[in-house]
Parts: C-alpha cells; sequence; structure tokens
C-alpha cells in the first residue's frame, strides 16, 4: 500500500525479505525498504510541472509514461501487463480487506498538511521546490484513489 502511495516503481521479487524469529520458528514480512524509485524522481522539474499544470497527475500515476511508469509486478505469468503500484495496492486491498482494511483507516487519518509538512522538511538539496509540490500533489492524489477505489 506504501508503494501505491508514492508511486515506487521499484518492488520487484528481489525487494522482499523476510525476518525469520527462532524463538517462535516464524516468520514475519521485513519492513519496507527501496523506495527510491517514488514520487516522479525520474522526471525534470519542467516535466513536473508540465504534468501539474495539465493536471495529468492521476495518468501519471497510472502508468501514461512508458516503461518507466509501471512497476516490476505483472498480473498472472503475462510479462507485458505490468501493474502501475497505485493499481496493484487497490488490488491488494480488494483481495486482502481484512489486512488492508486497519492500513487504510491509519492512512485515512492522515491529513494532506500532515503530508505536505513531511515533504517540505526535505532539504532543498535533495529536492526542489517543484519536485515537493509534485511530491505532495502525487500523495494526495494517490491518497484519494487509494480510498476510493479500494472498497
Amino acid at each position: 500500500i506504501l508503494d501505491g502511495l508514492i508511486g515506487n516503481t521499484d518492488r520487484h521479487h528481489e525487494n522482499w525479505m523476510f525476518c525469520y524469529d527462532r524463538e517462535r520458528h516464524s516468520l514475519r514480512l521485513a519492513p519496507s525498504y527501496d523506495h527510491g524509485s517514488s514520487l516522479g524522481r525520474e522526471l525534470s522539474d519542467e516535466h513536473r510541472l508540465r504534468i501539474l499544470t495539465e493536471r495529468r497527475m492521476l495518468d501519471y500515476i497510472l502508468g501514461g509514461r512508458g516503461k518507466r511508469g509501471k512497476g516490476r509486478v505483472y498480473f498472472a505469468d503475462n510479462r507485458r501487463v505490468a501493474l502501475s503500484p497505485l493499481h496493484l495496492a487497490q488490488l491488494l486491498c480488494r483481495w486482502q480487506p481484512n489486512r488492508s482494511q486497519p492500513i487504510l483507516e491509519r492512512l485515512r487519518s492522515v491529513s494532506n498538511s500532515q503530508f505536505h509538512a513531511v515533504i517540505c522538511r526535505v532539504p532543498p538539496e535533495f529536492m526542489s521546490d517543484a519536485a515537493k509540490e509534485f511530491a505532495g500533489h502525487f500523495v494526495m492524489v494517490s491518497k484519494t484513489e487509494l480510498l476510493r477505489r479500494a472498497r
């Protein structure tokens, strides 16, 4: 769900890990990592501003951006139909409602201004103002779509 929220296109079979509890002899999914390919980081500021100005954020998020727009998770065995991170998160929420609902409730409780405050704290040498504006809008649109379509 986090990958869907931030548009992480680098989640593939080598970016998952399990932790083994020796005392309980059980496995659990490790905390999420490797989120570098997110929030339009591959875009120039000019391209980010164009997407914002033309109000094409949802199209961008859902994969209307060539090979880079889709993640590396494929539907069934068809390696030609890669899902966008948002679409994958929405499917996960429908397929696993008992597990996803608590996460969606938590997401619902986080305001857009809270996301904005976190993004604004990123130092300017790591993220331009255009990148911050883009990231904020990206998260707001993704959050709206996750909460609306995951039901």
